[in-house]
């Protein structure tokens, strides 16, 4: 047992864990509080533990809290630190500054600035200046975060290889690659970084999820195994892994023989979780319905819960389709055909907003078929026939002065 003496958040404070690993690149002490995890992006020690002593059990001081991250935290061994101010010479501050690495530092911290900020350009230009001084692991996934952030994720991916070529053994750093390998597609490699994330920290929890996505992501999805890596998860994530229970679910509902009653009561856990999880309502409503339940009433309650918590347009128009579905399969036609009518003008209400006047149009004109006493339909309807003739004179009208200004480009040149 070891325990961390800081001062976070103003006050002082004790906390209680175990190393649990060293890792073998650096030496640094992996860290874990007891209780651990709180909540998702949660450190094992709070911010303000930095530079704070880490006592074993008979009060020896036996490192230097450096950093933390979700999972867990890092420290700097006692003798590594005692080796290192032992080889120190003294040194003025202004000299000391100078220093590559101190100046790096500061660009790096800079550069973390404004990735936090969501200043992605500013924080590659500080990365890239730490870099140029001082290569580091830190710089190399904080700058491959940054560009993931940009949509960049083969060059996300280089930064993190280059990361995990000084520090073979970091975790963070093959998750972080897995995550960019899946973004750009490459299920199987992601899966196999986060194969070695697992093989250096078996208790990481969002290595087991993100494993899971990328076995229902492949182009034979594996929702057996996936499952397996979501209940690992769960696990090891007690506080409230809402997303991994609906996931697992949604792998239940697909695997070959659907476990439709399984699938049910992970969406149940989630939605206890997070009680305005509008998808696990859906998607609970839709195992409901299912001839193997065959729980009509659950699935009409689980979709009027959805039009009750008033989501976005789209959300709407699947509650009232599926609604439409149960209805029908009840015989109750004419209750189902005005829920459809409802589906149709949400989808029509939801393509508008997004510019899809063509598709809005027709959503509408399916509405009214269906319900023609809806004014409201008419009424966006003709909205959409107007905004839509004024885009096409608008993309007339930009037609035309490309074209004028190609005529007068030969002119000039000619």
């Amino acid at each position: 047992m070891i325990s961390a003496v800081g001062y976070p958040d103003g006050g002082s404070k004790v906390t209680e864990g175990t190393v649990h690993r060293i890792r073998k690149s650096d030496g640094e002490l992996r860290l874990v509080a007891v209780g651990f995890p709180k909540k998702k992006g949660d450190s094992p020690l709070d911010g303000g533990n930095s530079g704070g002593p880490i006592l074993n059990s008979e009060g020896q001081v036996i490192g230097i809290a450096v950093r933390g991250y979700e999972s867990f935290s890092y420290a700097s061994t006692s003798s590594e630190l005692k080796a290192l101010l032992n080889s120190v010479e003294e040194e003025n501050f202004s000299n000391w500054q100078k220093r590559r690495p101190i100046r790096a530092f500061v660009y790096k911290s800079y550069g973390d600035k404004k990735l936090r900020s969501g200043d992605y350009k500013l924080a590659i230009e500080g990365l890239d200046e730490a870099m140029k001084l001082y290569q580091y692991a830190e710089a190399y996934n904080d700058r491959g975060h940054t560009k993931e952030n940009l949509g960049r994720h083969q060059e996300a991916i280089e930064d993190y290889t280059e990361a995990i070529k000084l520090i073979p053994d970091d975790a963070i750093a093959y998750y972080n690659r897995g995550i960019a390998k899946s973004k750009n597609g490459d299920y199987v490699e992601a899966i196999q970084d986060f194969d070695e994330a697992l093989k250096l920290n078996p208790d990481y929890a969002d290595a087991y999820f993100k494993r899971g996505v990328a076995k229902v992501e492949m182009s034979e999805p594996d929702y057996v195994e996936a499952i397996q890596d979501y209940t690992e998860g769960i696990n090891r994530y007690p506080d409230d892994p809402w997303h991994y229970y609906f996931n697992r679910g949604a792998a239940k509902i697909n695997k070959s023989v659907p476990d439709y009653v399984g699938a049910i009561d992970d969406y149940t856990k989630a939605i206890l979780l997070k009680d305005d999880f509008v998808v696990a309502y859906l998607d609970r409503g839709l195992a409901k319905g299912k001839k193997a339940v065959s729980d009509y009433a659950g699935a009409i309650q689980d979709y009027n819960q959805v039009i009750n918590l008033n989501p976005d347009n789209f959300s709407l128009a699947h509650a009232y389709a599926r609604l439409g579905d149960v209805k029908k399969t009840l015989k109750q036609d004419v209750a189902a055909k005005g829920d459809y009518a409802k589906a149709h003008f949400y989808s029509g209400i939801a393509n508008l907003n997004n510019d899809h006047y063509q598709a809005a149009i027709k959503d509408f004109d399916k509405s009214i078929d269906l319900n023609p006493s809806h004014a409201e339909a008419y009424y966006e309807l003709g909205n959409a026939k107007q905004k839509m003739v004024i885009m096409k004179k608008r993309n007339k009208t930009i037609r035309k002065l490309l074209i004028e200004s190609q005529i007068m480009r030969k002119r000039i040149t000619a």
